[in-house]
């Protein structure tokens, strides 16, 4: 009958433990869901700031214009935030040619992809604003932002754009886990994506014509990880 009770008991302990550690797994979701748009906003604000400050400018509507290559990179390769802080950046007029590029990354079918996207979600003489978004490229995650040419006043003069991006790397991610105390992976939407039992959520990043090109899968960290080690010890 001692043995009979025990054994409830432990069930008892045991069913209130996977409870319990369910509730806290539902609220640490929560937690990660409200908080991880913070951290992609950081950047994002980086990223917008720079559009800004380069592609709400006469000077450099002109240049495009002109194609005044010279110019171009000098006022991209001559300022000390745009070398360290981004990968890639550079503008095209509205045919599609590139003014200047510090590097290739966009091709010839995602430039023409991206002018009739800004052609029908923008019209000449309105307030311009940053599209920030995410892609894949050669097994890297990078953060890009696009903004139309527009003047100094921020008003669209050219569905030319301006482009800085960014590598969404381990560096960041490590930001992350330490900001959120969590443990992220990134998956790109080609690999095998099946749930498993220690992933919390995952976060979808989109592309500028909001497909999902990745999840960030939360798993979970040292808070949920150290509960559920202690409840084991209890239990035995």
């Amino acid at each position: 009958m001692t043995l009979f009770s025990l054994g409830l008991s432990l069930l008892s302990e045991i069913w209130f433990s996977k409870k319990l550690f369910c509730q806290i797994k539902l609220k640490e979701k929560k937690r990660v869901e409200q908080a991880f748009p913070t951290f992609i906003h950081i950047h994002e604000n980086r990223i917008g700031n720079i559009l800004n400050s380069f592609g709400m400018w006469d000077e450099m509507y002109e240049n495009v214009k002109r194609k005044n290559v010279k110019w171009l990179k000098e006022m991209f390769e001559d300022d000390e935030m745009v070398t360290t802080q981004f990968e890639i950046y550079g503008v095209y007029n509205e045919k599609g040619e590139s003014a200047y590029i510090n590097q290739p990354f966009f091709n010839k079918n995602e430039v023409e992809k991206m002018i009739t996207y800004l052609q029908r979600n923008f019209k000449k003489g309105e307030m311009a604003k940053p599209l920030i978004f995410f892609l894949w490229k050669g097994g890297n995650l990078y953060q890009v932002g696009v903004l139309p040419l527009s003047d100094s006043y921020g008003y669209i003069e050219s569905y030319g754009f301006i482009y800085f991006g960014t590598l969404f790397s381990k560096k960041e991610i490590k930001e992350a886990e330490k900001l959120l105390s969590i443990k992220i992976k990134v998956f790109s939407t080609s690999q095998n994506l099946k749930k498993d039992n220690t992933e919390i959520t995952a976060i979808p990043l989109k592309n500028p014509f909001g497909k999902t090109i990745a999840l960030l899968k939360v798993y979970e960290g040292d808070i949920l990880i150290s509960f559920f080690h202690n409840i084991k010890h209890i239990l035995i």
